[in-house]
């Protein structure tokens, strides 16, 4: 994990608990940010389909491949 004032980011394996990891993530980063409870589902939704697009279609699950994972305030 890197972390700046403004920015956070992980760097994650392909697969599939990668997405549940981002999503578990993104719900911590914007409740947090005191973002309401409806947003952060949206937001947590948003990046579980993302992650999902990136493991499954971006990496094909390969093993050697990472997913770059960054919130930035």
């Amino acid at each position: 994990m890197g972390m700046t004032e403004q920015r956070v980011s992980y760097t994650l394996d392909s697969t599939l608990q990668t997405v549940d990891s981002a999503e578990e993530k993104a719900t911590v980063i914007a409740t947090e940010l005191g973002f309401a409870e409806d947003e952060v589902m949206q937001i947590s939704m948003a990046v579980r389909e993302a992650a999902v697009n990136a493991v499954l279609h971006g990496n094909a699950y390969a093993p050697d491949k990472k997913v770059t994972l960054a919130f930035e305030r």
